[in-house]
C-alpha cells in the first residue's frame, strides 16, 4: 500500500503560464487534468471547495463558514440560531465605502478581543440576543439568536467581496468595496425569518460601527497611523451544521490533517481527520513552507493520506514551490507514495506509484479526487 500525499494550493494564480520547477517535474512524472468546478464560471469559498475534495456532496453536506467556524470554537447551533463569519474591517469615514477588508491586517488577537468585549457589552438588538466571539487578529464569528421567533441562514452578505448562490459563497469578481445590506436570498424573499435575520444583522452592524467610532483601541490606532477597525462585515450565514460519515469509517484508513486556521481544524472535525498542528506563521516564506514540508513528511509514518492546504499568493508562487514541493521532492520515494496536487479547485497533478497508466481523469467533479486517489494508491478499491 502507498501512502498518499494530498495537497491544495489555495493561489490565485491557479496552474497559468509555465510551472514552477518542482511541480513542472511531478507533472512529467504524472498526469494533469482539469476538474469540473462546483459552480460554472466561479471560484467558490474554499470550505464547500475543500470538503468536495474530500469526496462529499456540497449539496448534501453545506459548509457554509458561519456555522463551520463556530464548529471549530465547539459550538453547535441550536434550532433557530444563527452563525457567521466576521471580519473587522476599516470603513472611509462619512461613506459606505471599505478600505480595507481587514483593518490592515496588523489587528492583534488582544486589540480584537478588547472590541469584541465592548460590542458585547454596549449593543442590544431589537429582537434577539447575540455573541460575537474573537478568533484571532481581524476574524471573528457571530452567534445570533432569535428572542420570538427562529432565525434563517437564507440571507445575503455585507461583505461585498463574496456573494450567496445557492448552499454556496462565491468570490466576487470585480466588487465595488462598498458596504453591502443583507437582505433575504431571492428564493426566501418571503420568509418571516430570513426577513428578521436581515433585519438584525443590518441593525448590529450600526450599531457596532458606533461602538467602534468611540473606542479607545481605535483612537490609539489612528494615532499611530494604523487603520482603525472601525466596521464589521459578515458572511457565510448558516442554520444548521449537518455532519457527514467519516472518512477513517468509509475506507477503514487514518487521515490526517495539517490545520492551522479555524476553517482546516473544523473540516478536519467533521471529516474525521485527526488534525496536526502547525506552528503560527513566521512571515518568512522559507522558514513557513520547508516547516510545512517537513511536519507533512514525517506525519506520512502515522497516516495512510495526510491532506495539506498551503495559501500562495501570487508573489509567493516560486516560495511555494522552491521550499514546500522541493522540500518534499527530495525527502520522498514516488514509487511508495501518491502525491496528488489541485490548485485553486480548478485542476489536479497526480504522480507517484503507476499514475502514469491510468485513464485520464479530465472533466472529473472534485467530489471525484479522494476516491481516484485511493484507487491510485490501491489502498481501496472504487
Amino acid at each position: 500500500m502507498k501512502k498518499i500525499l494530498y495537497i491544495v494550493i489555495d493561489s490565485p494564480s491557479g496552474f497559468s503560464g509555465e510551472l514552477p520547477f518542482y511541480l513542472n517535474k511531478l507533472y512529467l512524472s504524472g498526469k494533469a487534468g482539469a476538474l469540473k468546478p462546483l459552480v460554472k464560471l466561479e471560484s467558490v469559498e474554499s470550505g464547500s471547495a475543500i470538503f468536495s475534495l474530500l469526496g462529499y456532496d456540497p449539496y448534501k453536506y453545506p459548509t457554509l463558514r458561519g456555522p463551520l467556524e463556530a464548529f471549530a470554537c465547539g459550538i453547535n447551533l441550536q434550532e433557530g440560531e444563527v452563525a457567521m463569519r466576521v471580519n473587522f474591517a476599516t470603513m472611509e469615514d462619512d461613506s459606505l465605502t471599505i478600505k480595507d477588508r481587514k483593518a490592515g491586517g496588523d489587528l492583534t488577537d488582544e486589540e480584537s478581543a478588547f472590541l469584541v468585549k465592548e460590542i458585547n457589552s454596549k449593543v442590544t438588538l431589537s429582537s434577539a440576543g447575540f455573541e460575537l466571539i474573537s478568533t484571532s487578529s481581524h476574524r471573528g464569528i457571530l452567534i445570533l439568536r432569535g428572542m420570538h421567533h427562529k432565525l434563517s441562514g437564507m440571507v445575503t452578505n455585507t461583505d461585498p467581496a463574496y456573494r450567496r448562490f445557492s448552499v454556496f459563497e462565491l468570490k466576487s469578481k470585480g466588487f465595488k468595496s462598498i458596504l453591502l445590506e443583507s437582505v433575504p436570498l431571492a428564493e426566501y424573499a418571503d420568509s418571516p425569518e430570513a426577513k428578521e435575520t436581515a433585519l438584525l444583522l443590518n441593525e448590529l452592524t450600526h450599531k457596532a460601527a458606533q461602538v467602534l467610532a468611540n473606542s479607545q483601541i481605535n483612537k490609539k490606532r489612528l494615532s499611530q497611523n494604523q487603520l482603525p477597525a472601525n466596521i464589521l462585515l459578515l458572511r457565510g450565514a448558516g442554520d444548521r451544521l449537518l455532519h457527514p460519515p467519516v472518512l477513517g469509517s468509509l475506507y477503514n484508513l487514518k487521515f490526517g490533517f495539517l490545520a492551522r486556521t479555524p476553517l482546516e481544524k473544523a473540516i478536519a472535525g467533521l471529516s474525521g481527520m485527526e488534525f496536526v498542528d502547525l506552528p503560527s506563521l513566521t512571515g518568512h516564506a522559507d522558514v513557513d513552507y520547508s516547516i510545512y514540508a517537513k511536519i507533512a513528511l514525517d506525519s506520512l509514518e502515522r497516516f495512510d493520506c495526510i491532506f495539506v492546504r498551503i495559501k500562495a499568493e501570487e508573489n509567493l508562487v516560486m516560495e511555494a514551490d522552491k521550499y514546500f514541493f522541493g522540500s518534499l521532492m527530495n525527502g520522498l520515494d514516488l514509487q511508495e507514495t501518491v502525491i496528488a496536487v489541485v490548485n485553486q479547485y480548478s485542476q489536479l497533478i497526480l504522480a507517484g506509484g503507476k499514475v502514469k497508466d491510468a485513464a485520464s481523469w479530465e472533466g472529473i467533479d472534485c467530489s471525484q479526487v479522494m476516491p481516484l486517489v485511493l484507487k491510485l494508491a490501491a489502498l481501496v478499491k472504487v
